[in-house]
C-alpha cells in the first residue's frame, strides 16, 4: 500500500490523534523500550514526550500509514544501522568512508525511524528535551537549519517572534504543517540578515566540512546571539560524513571562529557497545 497524503491542512489538523501510543503498545520490543525510557520521567519530561507523540501522530496520519507500515519502516532502518554498526566495530570506518556512497532509503522510512527514536531511546529524547529547556518566550528572530520531519520546528515555533527554516529538501508534511517559513536553500551568511538564535540540531555530522557552516552561523548571529547545536561521536549512520571523535579539536575550532561555550552537555548512548564511546554533545554557544 502506497501512503497518500491528506488533501489539505484542515484535514491534517483534524485527524491528528494519539495513535503512536497504541502502535508502540502492539509491538512488545517497542513497548519495552518505551517503558524503560519513561519509568523515571518527571512532569516536564512527560510534557515534552506528549508533544513529540502529537507530532508523530500527525506525521502518521498525514501519510495514511498503517500500524504495520510504521513498525516495518522503523525495523528496516534499524537493520541498516545495526549492520553498519557491526562493521564499524571492526574497522572504525563510517559507511561513507568505506564505500564512498550514501545509501538511499525512502524519506518516510527515514523520518519514521527518527521520530520513533525520540520516543524510544534516551539519547534522542534528551536532545529534544534539552532543546526545549533552552527555549524561552519571545526569542526574537530565529533560524533553524535542517528540517527533517519537523520535530524541532514543533518545539520552537510558538516561542519565536519570527522563524525561518533552511533546507534543500522539504517534505510535503513539513511544508503543510509549517507553511510560509521555509527557504529551500543552503544556509549562508548574508549581510542583510541577522538572527538572535540559530539551531543546527543533529546536522553537523551530515556535512563534509562542518566548520564551514559554523562560520556562516557565527557571521549570521547578532552580537550576543546564540546558537544551539549537537555533535555525534562514533555513530556510523549511513548518511553521516563526519565523526566528532575529538571534542577538544572541535572546541578549539569553535574558539578560533569566535564562539564562547555557554553550556555543554554530553549525552551518552546506552544501547550500543560501550567500548565505542558513543555520544552526542549538546552545545549552546554565544557570539
Amino acid at each position: 500500500m502506497v501512503p497518500v497524503p491528506v488533501s489539505s491542512a484542515i484535514d491534517f489538523i483534524v485527524i491528528a490523534g494519539m495513535r503512536i501510543r497504541n502502535i508502540i503498545s502492539n509491538y512488545r520490543i517497542l513497548d519495552l523500550q518505551r517503558n524503560n525510557l519513561i519509568k523515571s520521567f518527571d512532569e516536564y519530561d512527560r510534557k515534552i514526550y506528549e508533544q513529540i507523540e502529537n507530532h508523530v501522530d500527525q506525521y502518521i496520519e498525514f501519510y495514511n500509514l498503517t500500524d504495520s507500515q510504521v513498525y516495518d519502516h522503523h525495523l528496516s532502518f534499524l537493520k541498516i544501522f545495526l549492520r553498519h554498526q557491526e562493521l564499524f566495530n571492526k574497522d572504525k570506518k563510517y559507511p561513507y568512508e568505506r564505500d564512498g556512497i550514501i545509501t538511499k532509503i525512502p524519506r518516510i522510512q527515514y523520518d519514521i525511524s527518527l521520530l520513533l527514536s525520540c520516543l524510544l531511546t534516551k539519547h534522542r529524547f534528551e536532545i529534544m528535551k534539552n532543546l526545549s529547556l533552552f527555549m524561552k518566550k519571545n526569542m526574537g528572530k530565529v533560524a533553524i537549519i535542517g528540517t527533517g520531519p519537523g520535530l524541532e520546528i514543533s518545539l520552537t515555533k510558538d516561542l519565536c517572534k519570527s522563524i525561518v527554516a533552511y533546507d534543500i529538501e522539504i517534505s510535503d508534511f513539513v511544508k503543510i504543517k509549517f507553511p510560509r517559513i521555509f527557504k529551500k536553500e543552503l544556509f549562508r551568511f548574508s549581510k542583510d540578515t541577522k538572527y538572535d538564535y540559530i539551531f543546527a540540531i543533529e546536522l553537523l555530522e551530515h556535512l563534509h566540512e562542518p566548520t564551514e557552516l559554523l562560520r556562516h552561523i557565527y557571521q549570521s548571529l547578532e552580537v550576543g546571539g546564540v546558537t544551539s547545536l549537537t555533535t555525534a561521536k562514533n555513530i556510523p549512520q549511513f548518511d553521516h560524513l563526519y565523526n566528532f571523535d575529538n571534542e577538544d579539536i572541535f572546541e578549539r575550532d569553535l574558539d578560533q571562529i569566535g564562539f564562547k561555550i555557554k553550556e555543554k552537555k554530553i549525552i551518552k548512548h546506552n544501547y550500543l557497545r560501550k567500548d565505542n564511546d558513543v555520544n552526542n554533545i549538546f552545545y549552546i554557544l554565544k557570539k
